[in-house]
């Protein structure tokens, strides 16, 4: 996954001064650069944005979409190229084709080199180029384990495999599925496949016992259930942080004991979750409402004097 930079203040961009009397292309302006941007990036275009493209990606907009391109040549922050347009000055700002590729390939290669020390290391016989360099060679050649670094067993050695793969199916079974209660959620793609902390989540299910389909799901129901996280736009790294506290099970109805106190009680420590969360909205103000009520309808402590109500 590649990723498109763009300045905090690119809405207030000197170029941009000639649409500010023009509201609706201003925003087409916009709208059209900050989209395709994201498609050159993800599509790795240096910056080419052809006709097809654009009418593809922004179909929505309809004759907007050519009008906004059109003005982003105006404004200089396009040029025009054959049958389409092209970014000014993509390579300066934004990472070129050919330097993706070369970090893909550098990351793919020590990754390997990682798979190759860590999995089968113990296996491998190892090749002394000086000579002929043949395996036939090596065997004669493998030198004996040092005591501190013992040959793993059998049984080690097909673990480890295993181990990754576990780690690998999980990782990738995180993804699809949070992918889907995003954008079920949010209405709109989740961009965030290749955040650390899928792995983080994946190896946390693995640790526990069960299926990780099975803990996933349950897991997931109750963070995009909670009203906070809806509110933070359901952020993965804080579900890998707090992924135990949503995977506890919730009391059922049948254990709760019945009583205003024990509902004050409940009550309370909503409340008390309300404000760590630092959400004081309505939610908030409801339950302030019902915690008051109950007060009230409490007997009266010994004394006689009424009890203070909650907040006040």
């Amino acid at each position: 996954m590649t990723w498109f930079r763009i300045d905090d203040g690119f809405p207030e961009h000197p170029k941009l001064e000639v649409l500010e009397s023009q509201p609706r292309l201003y925003m087409a302006a916009i709208t059209v650069w900050t989209v395709m941007g994201a498609d050159c990036a993800r599509r790795l275009t240096d910056g080419f944005v052809s006709l097809t493209r654009l009418e593809k990606v922004l179909h929505r907009l309809g004759k907007d979409a050519k009008q906004g391109a059109q003005a982003l040549v105006t404004c200089g922050l396009w040029e025009h190229d054959g049958d389409g347009w092209r970014y000014h000055d993509w390579a300066d700002y934004q990472p070129k084709k050919t330097d993706v590729d070369a970090a893909r390939r550098h990351k793919a290669a020590r990754q390997k080199r990682w798979r190759d020390a860590h999995v089968d290391a113990s296996t491998r016989p190892s090749v002394d180029a000086s000579r002929d360099g043949t395996v036939e060679g090596a065997h004669a050649r493998v030198s004996r384990p040092s005591p501190s670094q013992p040959v793993p067993t059998v049984r080690e050695r097909a673990r480890a495999p295993a181990v990754l793969d576990r780690q690998a199916e999980s990782e990738r079974v995180v993804r699809q599925e949070f992918a889907q209660r995003f954008e079920a959620a949010e209405g709109s793609l989740w961009t965030r496949a290749g955040d650390p902390s899928v792995a983080v989540l994946a190896a946390w299910l693995c640790s526990l016992p069960g299926e990780v389909d099975a803990n996933l799901a349950r897991t997931l129901d109750t963070f995009f259930d909670d009203p906070w996280c809806r509110s933070q736009h359901f952020p993965i790294a804080h579900l890998a942080r707090d992924a135990h506290k949503y995977f506890e099970p919730r009391e059922a109805p049948s254990q709760v004991k019945n009583g205003p106190q024990h509902e004050l009680a409940a009550l309370r420590k909503q409340h008390k979750a309300l404000c760590e969360r630092g959400e004081f909205g309505d939610p908030l103000t409801e339950v302030v409402r019902q915690i008051q009520q109950l007060e009230k309808d409490l007997e009266t402590p010994r004394g006689g004097e009424p009890r203070r109500a909650f907040g006040r």
